[in-house]
């Protein structure tokens, strides 16, 4: 809630550079949350595939 709250003073702060550095850094952080899940799973249906 606070980050809304927030968002105006962040894009001036920010502008729009900073912004699309921010949105990059998340993605990549929600790219790499997926390969772990998906990793994960393998692993799961193939016990000795990975190690």
């Amino acid at each position: 809630w606070g980050l809304f709250r927030m968002a105006p003073w962040l894009v001036r702060v920010l502008r729009q550079t900073g912004i699309n550095v921010i949105t990059r850094i998340m993605g990549l952080l929600l790219m790499a949350l997926g390969i772990e899940f998906i990793v994960t799973g393998i692993k799961g249906i193939f016990p000795g595939l990975l190690n």
